[in-house]
């Protein structure tokens, strides 16, 4: 069984999904093998959390007992749900941990050091979105203290705040919640 040290070094990534963004973090040990996965959609006490809280646990335990990183990434990728497009299609939760497990398993095989920094994302922006709109898109999420009925509304779930506030407006979508649009 794996000894967990006090202070494990790790990254954390954000992937888009259908349900919304999931801030994936992985720690490695002293050799640079991944031996936790922890995930976050930043909406606490939803069924979403549960399923995310079990997912990690039982990667953790697979890692931790020497399961081959790439064995995990084989059961987990291609589980669909609500499917949206990250860096590639992302089909669910568990995808989204296949994909930034997989990044992981790829970084070590191409034998780069661990703490070697990750390189920034370039976002493409749309023609309808103006820059300063999509900065405050991706940098700082707005969400506002009251949101448009945000557990039981008649919208979509928003794939960058996680509420249900989604709606059609306009020929796109946008979130009443959030700002975020989608064209």
């Amino acid at each position: 069984m794996f000894d967990r040290p006090r202070l494990m070094k790790g990254y954390t990534r954000k992937v888009h999904t259908g349900e919304g963004n999931v801030y994936i973090n992985i720690t490695h040990d002293t050799e640079g093998a991944p031996r936790e996965v922890f995930a976050t959609r930043g909406k606490g006490g939803t069924c979403d959390a549960a399923h995310i809280d079990a997912i990690t646990r039982l990667v953790s335990l697979a890692l931790q007992n020497d399961a081959p990183p790439e064995a995990i990434v084989e059961q987990l990728t291609g589980i669909v749900c609500h499917p949206a497009y990250d860096t590639r299609k992302v089909g669910s939760l568990a995808d989204a941990i296949a994909l930034a497990l997989g990044e992981d398993v790829e970084r070590m095989h191409s034998a780069r050091d661990v703490e070697e920094p990750l390189e920034e994302e370039e976002f493409v922006l749309r023609e309808n979105v103006t820059k300063t709109a999509a900065a405050r898109i991706i940098r700082e999420p707005v969400v506002d203290e009251d949101p448009i009925d945000a557990e039981g509304g008649d919208g979509n779930l928003c794939p960058d705040c996680g509420q249900m506030a989604f709606i059609p407006s306009g020929g796109c979508d946008y979130c009443f919640n959030c700002g975020y649009s989608q064209c």
